[in-house]
């Protein structure tokens, strides 16, 4: 494995904590009822980063990314029983890089990554949201081989809480799906991984200003972090500090939200190999974002 560039395999590539979130925020929207069937909510927006990394594996060596995202969402369902809503979303995120693995790398062109993704959420009786997603990674600039995965996820409500600091804490499985020898895989390795990760993300603050302190914990349940012969169970765990401030008031087009923070990254094995070496990694992010 020869990081950063990926022209052997697949290093699967997200925004993580901090440019995943699908927000919800009410708004006005004429006649429609933003909490009932056909209620419609969208996130966009824009953050960079100056270390590009997805569950521990490292994506750049050099430069800056710029994160370009949308999300838009619809609620298709919703009762009084044991099933409270079902809605349906889509995102388009893209990985914009100035540096190795962009711009200044091989092919020249800034555009590394282009991931479409799409989800079946539920939200159940007594705070919990279960959601199935299917997501495509693409590299316009063929730095890596497309790649396919599936993913299971289960969330709890800010009802869960400490003290009254919300938690909200998190359980995601995903599949590798479609592989082949150091293809479609986030290891570039044998076989096709299935990933475990756990994590929360505390809410301090207000609607003026709050910090949220996303942390989680990524692990190999099978073949995800293959180094050599050898699969590593525990891939990274990280923490991070993201203060969030309102620009403006709310209007009809939804909130525009500067948001700013670092996030630290401890590594296992084979997430060090991917790093230099490095057993620790800290990622510096900024951007704005618009959600209804």
């Amino acid at each position: 494995m020869a990081a950063p560039v990926r022209a052997d395999g697949f290093r699967l590539a997200a925004c993580g904590a901090l440019a995943r979130c699908v927000a919800a925020v009410p708004g006005a929207a004429g006649a429609q009822d933003l909490a009932g069937p056909g209620a419609v909510h969208y996130t966009a927006g824009i953050e960079l980063a100056d270390v590009y990394m997805f569950r521990g594996v490292r994506q750049n060596s050099s430069g800056i990314v710029a994160w370009p995202f949308a999300d838009i969402g619809v609620r298709t369902y919703t009762g009084e029983g044991a099933v409270k809503r079902v809605g349906l979303s889509a995102g388009f995120w893209n990985s914009l890089n100035t540096g190795d693995t962009g711009a200044g790398g091989p092919i020249g062109s800034p555009w590394y990554e282009s991931r479409v993704s799409g989800e079946v959420g539920v939200r159940i009786a007594g705070g919990l949201s279960m959601a199935a997603s299917y997501t495509a990674y693409l590299s316009p600039n063929a730095l890596f081989s497309s790649a396919k995965e599936l993913g299971l996820e289960l969330t709890a409500d800010d009802r869960v809480a400490i003290s009254t600091v919300p938690i909200r804490p998190y359980a995601l499985v995903a599949f590798e799906v479609d592989t082949d020898i150091a293809a479609g895989q986030l290891d570039g390795g044998q076989r096709a991984g299935t990933y475990l990760e756990a994590g929360a993300s505390p809410r301090f603050g207000g609607r003026r200003l709050a910090l949220d302190v996303p942390m989680k914990v990524g692990l190999s349940l099978r073949d995800y972090y293959e180094l050599g012969p050898a699969d590593h169970t525990f891939g990274f765990f990280s923490v991070a500090g993201i203060v969030s401030v309102p620009l403006g008031p709310r209007s009809s087009v939804g909130q525009l939200t500067l948001r700013g923070g670092a996030e630290f990254h401890a590594l296992g094995e084979t997430t060090k190999a991917f790093n230099h070496g490095d057993p620790t990694q800290l990622v510096a992010v900024v951007g704005v974002r618009l959600a209804r």
